[in-house]
């Protein structure tokens, strides 16, 4: 399994995504599977590095995983560890944050790029986030 991440601080989603498209509140937390490149345009909004991300992605051998949540705009979701699971993946997430940091909320987005020739896209994700402050 091969992995590759970029963290955005903002919703990556459309106004249009399966998401509602209100920003998540404090704790609040959301993940999705996007499959193929025609889900990826649909649901994901032309932003410059998740634009990127997305074109170096071959959806033939990957799948990518957003995982968001609100919280600080000063922290950072970085990924820990993924493991399989009997039907899909857990992925743990903990929270980057400096000493000081801001009194506002917005969402934050995390693409996770997975390359996973043995056993495909999962049934189910579990995400577990840790370190909010």
């Amino acid at each position: 399994m091969a992995v590759e991440t970029v963290h955005v601080e903002r919703d990556v989603l459309a106004a249009n995504a399966s998401r509602d498209g209100e920003p998540l509140a404090w704790k609040e937390e959301y993940h999705t599977i996007i499959e193929d490149p025609e889900t990826a345009d649909s649901e994901l909004a032309d932003i410059g590095s998740v634009t990127e991300f997305i074109d170096n992605t071959t959806f033939d051998d990957s799948y990518i995983v957003i995982v968001q949540n609100g919280m600080q705009s000063d922290p950072d979701l970085v990924l820990d560890a993924i493991s399989r699971l009997e039907n899909g993946l857990n992925i743990e997430i903990s929270i980057d944050a400096p000493r000081m940091g801001g009194d506002d909320l917005i969402t934050h987005s995390l693409l996770i790029r997975i390359t996973d020739l043995e056993d495909g896209v999962p049934e189910t994700i579990t995400v577990d986030i840790e370190g909010y402050v």
